[in-house]
């Protein structure tokens, strides 16, 4: 009877401390890992956060980060996806996509909350300070000064911004593969925002280069097939990890 009623309260404490933990905040660049008794405002997190690493989280919000690892497995299953239909087309067509695929498969990615980081803004909207409950992660990548090529090209690449005026600029040095389109690419912010911006003489949208984004180098097809795959190749762009 004595051992039975240990073993209850025993249990009891163990549940206890499990559900005392509502909230947890990792920032796996500086290995920290903050834990919260109850859910706390985006503004508290990053405050304590501030407060515990040297980075300036206000160099540049734009490209900071934060995932939801609870939601981990839906970026794992869209990232599994993009590369099942790539595999299919690797076989079936002409298309160079071997690349893309090697290099889709290196990608880290994680189920990204798209919501300003930027501390100042958060501070003086309520709207965008969000009431934080589960396992996060955050990131806060710094200004490179550099812009990432990707998609059907030779092979991935990373320019300085400062060397070109513009996207046209840029893409007058790329030697796209067979079949890439030669007239739009497609643009990711650090901030996840992504566009398509034309850049050959006739649609040329004059889009200057930013530091810390993704241009990606699509297919020339308008098929549907090929057009779902690269709204979800965008996406999972957006989606990966930038320590």
């Amino acid at each position: 009877m004595i051992t039975r009623l240990f073993l209850s309260l025993l249990s009891a404490t163990l549940s206890c401390s499990i559900q005392a933990i509502e909230l947890i905040a990792d920032i796996p660049k500086e290995h920290l890992s903050l834990q919260y008794s109850q859910p706390a405002r985006l503004t508290q997190v990053l405050n304590d956060i501030k407060s515990k690493i040297t980075i300036d989280l206000n160099n540049f919000p734009i490209a900071s980060q934060l995932f939801d690892n609870q939601k981990q497995k839906e970026a794992q299953m869209l990232q599994n996806s993009v590369l099942a239909r790539l595999q299919q087309i690797e076989t079936t067509t002409d298309y160079p996509v071997e690349q893309l695929i090697a290099d889709i498969k290196q990608w880290n990615t994680g189920y990204r909350i798209k919501t300003s980081l930027d501390y100042d803004a958060i501070r003086i909207n309520p709207e965008l300070d969000p009431l934080l409950s589960g396992h996060f992660e955050f990131t806060f990548p710094q200004r490179d000064h550099k812009v990432e090529l990707i998609g059907l090209i030779t092979q991935p690449t990373q320019v300085s911004i400062t060397d070109y005026s513009s996207i046209a600029a840029l893409m007058r040095d790329i030697v796209p593969l067979p079949h890439a389109d030669p007239s739009f690419v497609w643009v990711v912010h650090p901030n996840g925002y992504a566009e398509r911006v034309g850049y050959a003489y006739w649609n040329n949208a004059a889009t200057r280069l930013t530091s810390n984004s993704t241009i990606y180098v699509g297919f020339d097809s308008d098929s549907d097939q090929l057009t779902s795959l690269e709204k979800d190749i965008i996406k999972l762009i957006s989606m990966r990890k930038v320590l």
